[in-house]
């Protein structure tokens, strides 16, 4: 409908405003992954979240992002590789580990911790818009059309494994 596209249209518009000014904090991805369940579009409030589940490897470490455009990256991410297979659940997988943080996204062949994800309209923009946000809060996408996988990716100054707050402050007032 019209409707539902606008409002997919304004949150991407929503998610790309975040992601450029937006406040950053440091944030677990694992904390990350699990506040996806909130979906910015009314129409979709109203529908139940969709279902995953959560598998995490390697040490835990902090990611410096504005929260709420990193939180739409995860959700829209499971919403995508969901569309193609509703058979199965989406597995989203956090990996960290020396340098960086990955939290990917792929359909099915895993167990793990529920995880209940926002609805999102993936209208014709979305994918694009997503790259521009994660470059905006020094994330990498990586998106593969044929089997539907979709990554989120964060290196060096945006992801720190160390639990030194002091580092962490003289690294961001560095950038």
């Amino acid at each position: 409908s019209l409707a539902g596209d606008l409002d997919a249209a304004r949150a991407l518009v929503d998610l790309l405003g975040n992601a450029v000014w937006g406040a950053r904090v440091w944030l677990g991805p694992v904390e990350l992954v699990n506040q996806s369940s909130q979906s910015p579009e009314p129409v979709l409030q109203r529908l139940p979240p969709l279902d995953a589940s959560l598998v995490v490897s390697g040490p835990s470490g902090e990611l410096l992002v504005n929260a709420r455009a990193a939180l739409a990256l995860v959700a829209i991410g499971v919403n995508w590789v969901a569309a193609a297979h509703s058979s199965t659940l989406p597995v989203v997988s956090i990996v960290s580990g020396d340098t960086q943080c990955r939290i990917g996204i792929r359909q099915g062949g895993g167990t793990g911790e529920p995880l209940a994800v926002a609805r999102w309209r993936i209208i014709e923009p979305t994918m694009a818009c997503l790259a521009v946000a994660a470059r905006a809060i020094g994330a990498n996408v990586e998106s593969t059309e044929n089997t539907r996988d979709f990554a989120v990716t964060w290196t060096d100054s945006a992801f720190d494994r160390a639990e030194q707050p002091a580092r962490r402050i003289r690294r961001v007032c560095s950038n």
